[in-house]
């Protein structure tokens, strides 16, 4: 089981690797840049950051998962729970929302 400070260290280093922006991701890119996903950074992480990694991810799984049969997704759950208008997620917004929230879990287990 992995303590508060693994998991801590594995969401500091997944936001240095999740694009702030639409500009530093690899939307339709064939060469990777910074990541649209924070899981899709754990997993990049998985090695340095094993055990607060994949606890970092199931935490993201636990709070983000929605009923719709899609899986953990912010973008789903911020339409569903939260009621934030479609128009209103853009990929920047959507990026800026990921940023923020990884600060508050950075913060939380620190």
């Amino acid at each position: 089981m992995a303590t508060r400070k693994q998991i801590h260290d594995a969401f500091v280093a997944a936001k240095k690797e999740v694009a702030a922006n639409e500009m530093e991701s690899s939307w339709g890119q064939s060469w990777k840049r910074k990541h649209e996903f924070i899981c899709h950074a754990l997993d990049d992480l998985v090695r340095a950051h094993r055990e607060g990694s994949r606890a970092a991810k199931a935490l993201i799984e636990q709070r983000f998962k929605v009923g719709r049969g899609v899986g953990t997704n912010i973008q789903v759950w911020l339409q569903d729970v939260a009621k934030v208008p479609a128009h209103q997620l853009t990929r920047n917004s959507l990026q800026a929302y990921r940023h923020r929230w990884l600060d508050s879990v950075i913060k939380e287990f620190s």
